[in-house]
């Protein structure tokens, strides 16, 4: 039998910690807050508060929902670009990409191999994917943009292996690179080089 977990918020204002309804009947894997307010949950579960919903979940307005028809494997990340794109990784190595266009779920074909290091959604509504990211051309790169379902790599992340990606207080993307060159600004990218680095570093 599943034993149900309990997921609490952190209210920003009072600093009180609240629960998330009856929570989820499965552990987390992963969580992401999105533009509209609404938490995104993945992981290994059926239901959340009572509401069936496979291996994703939506918390809105303190009402638990289903994501669609949900996922076949637990996800790695989850995010949710402006338009309401859902973009999830269901695994880390083979790097099988899942979108949610509001409807439907479709499959992306990736093109590229893990680890995948983290999933961002930008401000125009594209995605990013950082990690070691293996083409099946036999090229790396440290991300990779997810537009209108098709997965291209950006040129300047080459031979690189990119942690950490955040979105800065004006509207560019930081990425952190583990080892190669410095890298440059690039079109809306901000590309940070730092030497071994021990532990995710959000910028």
């Amino acid at each position: 039998a599943r034993r149900q977990r309990q997921m609490c918020i952190r209210d920003r204002v009072s600093s009180n910690w609240a629960p998330l309804g009856s929570g989820l009947d499965g552990p987390a894997t992963t969580v992401y807050e999105a533009a509209d307010g609404s938490i995104l949950v993945g992981g290994d579960f059926a239901t959340a508060g009572g509401v069936p919903a496979a291996n994703i979940a939506r918390w809105h307005n303190g009402i638990w929902s289903a994501v669609g028809s949900g996922l076949a494997t637990p996800p790695s990340f989850v995010a949710q670009n402006a338009s309401g794109e859902v973009l999830a990784v269901l695994d880390q190595a083979s790097t099988t990409l899942m979108q949610f266009d509001g409807q439907t779920w479709t499959s992306i074909n990736a093109g590229f191999f893990g680890p995948v290091s983290d999933l961002l959604a930008l401000p125009n509504g594209n995605f990013v994917v950082t990690g070691n990211l293996l083409h099946s051309s036999g090229t790396r790169h440290g991300a990779y943009r997810v537009a209108a379902g098709v997965a291209q790599p950006i040129a300047a992340t080459q031979d690189q292996h990119v942690g950490a990606a955040a979105i800065t207080d004006a509207g560019k993307l930081a990425m952190v690179a583990g080892w190669g060159q410095n890298l440059e600004l690039l079109e809306d990218l901000s590309l940070i080089h730092i030497s071994e680095p021990t532990r995710p570093l959000y910028i």
